[in-house]
């Protein structure tokens, strides 16, 4: 068995080769007509395959997990820690507590493989953001007019959250489960207006770094 792999790597967010650690497989196997005398014997069988991997880059250390079973198609690979398919922005610190927990949530249904979650918790995160800045004051379409009046959105920012806004409505009233590139431009929207809470910290530090104008 070679005993370096190539992978993803969640701390260099690129594959890298890696070096395997530990493997522990478990199989077995099953006859299913073993009491008929007449006919030839039929089995199935499965296999647990367990690997420990460390990256030669950082030295990140994940579990993969790799099942066979004869009766259905491929190999299914499980990884933990699962892989990161978006890393969390830097300025997370400086969103709400309640967006940013919720935030940490698409990130881990994201890593899940679960798109219409994802979308789901972009259409929640939306309100949460027009509740904090202008309160609840009725449907999506007065607030976002509301968001746009008052200047915490600008008028192209406001159709590009209606697009993001509506592929929410999509999947929760229509069942619509959007692909990777679909999450991946709502997400890009999202984090667009979320920033802005960084944005309005790192202005104020400039203005009070900034000399005043004689």
């Amino acid at each position: 068995m070679e005993n370096v792999k190539t992978v993803f790597c969640n701390n260099c967010q690129n594959k890298t080769d890696h070096s395997i650690l530990f493997v522990k497989n478990y199989d077995g196997s099953e006859c299913i007509n073993e009491e008929d005398p007449f006919e030839q014997r039929y089995y199935i069988r499965w296999s647990d395959t367990y690997s420990m991997l460390e990256c030669n880059g950082c030295h990140e250390v994940h579990l993969e997990k790799t099942y066979y079973f004869s009766e259905a198609d491929g190999v299914e690979l499980q990884v933990y820690p699962p892989r990161i398919a978006r890393k969390t922005p830097k300025w997370i610190t400086s969103v709400p507590d309640n967006q940013a927990k919720l935030l940490r949530e698409i990130y881990k249904a994201l890593a899940a493989d679960c798109p219409q979650l994802v979308t789901m918790g972009t259409r929640t995160l939306i309100d949460l953001f027009i509740v904090d800045k202008i309160g609840d004051i009725g449907t999506f379409d007065t607030k976002m007019r509301e968001l746009e009046s008052k200047g915490f959105i600008s008028k192209i920012q406001n159709e590009y959250l209606s697009a993001a806004l509506e592929t929410g409505h999509a999947v929760i009233h229509r069942g619509f489960r959007p692909n990777d590139n679909v999450v991946g431009k709502v997400l890009d929207i999202i984090e667009n207006l979320l920033i802005n809470y960084s944005l309005e910290e790192v202005s104020e530090e400039l203005k009070s770094v900034t000399p005043k104008k004689r």
